[in-house]
């Protein structure tokens, strides 16, 4: 269990638990919870390729701030531009529109499948924090559907 410390923790716990619906997971532009000092060590054991390497996950971790939330999952992926074969986009998986992210990722139990319609499909076992005031965590699965061929990337 990790205790609050002052200053951005502390506000960021406050700010949700004034809005218990911001607990709700979100797929965001990459920010800077997305940097690359902030993929967990050692990066061999973070980080998995997807389709030929084309797609790309990383657990992230911004140290501690929000200390309750700071575990985040960022995908690199194609955007499904024609203009932009080459390109890829990067996304990140938050637990609401704060960019708040989770207590941790279970990065080592993510598992894939796919469906030629629809995309591939990450199933994400995380811990959220309760922010109902008993400082515990809920263990839940996140899926995100990565669609290579149109460029999205969603939850379900």
């Amino acid at each position: 269990m990790r205790i609050f410390s002052t200053g951005i923790g502390f506000l960021s716990a406050f700010c949700f638990l004034s809005n218990p619906a911001v607990a709700q997971e979100a797929i965001s532009d990459c920010d800077w919870p997305a940097s690359l000092r902030n993929i967990v060590e050692p990066w061999e054991n973070h980080t998995r390729t997807f389709a030929n390497g084309k797609i790309r996950i990383a657990h992230v971790d911004t140290g501690g701030e929000p200390v309750c939330c700071s575990s985040y999952l960022a995908v690199l992926a194609p955007t499904g531009s024609e203009v932009e074969l080459e390109s890829r986009q990067c996304k990140l998986l938050t637990d609401g529109p704060e960019l708040s992210g989770f207590n941790w990722i279970h990065f080592d139990s993510i598992t894939a499948s796919y469906d030629p319609g629809l995309g591939l499909l990450l199933s994400v076992p995380l811990e959220r924090y309760d922010f109902g005031g008993t400082g515990a965590t809920t263990p839940a699965t996140v899926g995100i559907r990565i669609n290579q061929a149109t460029g999205e990337i969603y939850t379900e």
